[in-house]
């Protein structure tokens, strides 16, 4: 068995064996793999096209929006809290406590007679299209006499 592993003509025909067993691993094993997770991120991409086209039919005003850090524009609370509430359709809220500190913006928020999808909604659009926006602290409470119908509070921080 020694004399084979000193024997040259062993290696001339193992290595083009080796060398040829790559190319056949590779044509049955993996290119299968791949060409499954190919059409899996074609289907992925074909459903995230259709929620990209239904969020920009729900809300064109995405296309036009300018982010704050590149335009000349300062936050401001105020503009904020009730473009995204009129959008949403909600009517009565209220800002207050507003304040400035050396890292930011802070204020108080307070939503009335909303349901927890608006709730949802107004909360997740401010920290989407804000990134420097967060919320700090956030309470429900809940209408007795209503069904879905709450009172919410938040605390927000915007870091500039």
């Amino acid at each position: 068995m020694k004399d084979l592993y000193r024997n040259p003509i062993f290696y001339y025909i193992t290595a083009p064996l080796l060398v040829g067993i790559w190319p056949l691993t590779m044509a049955f094993k993996y290119l299968p793999e791949k060409d499954s997770e190919l059409e899996d991120q074609k289907k992925y991409y074909e459903k995230s096209e259709s929620l990209m086209e239904e969020i920009l039919t729900m809300d064109p005003d995405r296309l036009s929006y300018v982010d704050v850090n590149q335009g000349d524009t300062a936050f401001s609370y105020a503009v904020v809290i009730d473009k995204v509430a009129s959008s949403l359709g909600i009517r009565k809220y209220t800002l207050n406590e507003q304040f400035r500190t050396k890292e930011g913006q802070r204020a108080k928020v307070k939503l009335e007679d909303i349901n927890i999808q608006q709730c949802t909604k107004f909360l997740a659009t401010l920290l989407m299209r804000w990134d420097n926006l967060t919320c700090n602290e956030f309470s429900l409470t809940k209408k007795r006499e209503m069904k879905d119908q709450w009172t919410v509070t938040m605390s927000l921080a915007y870091t500039e």
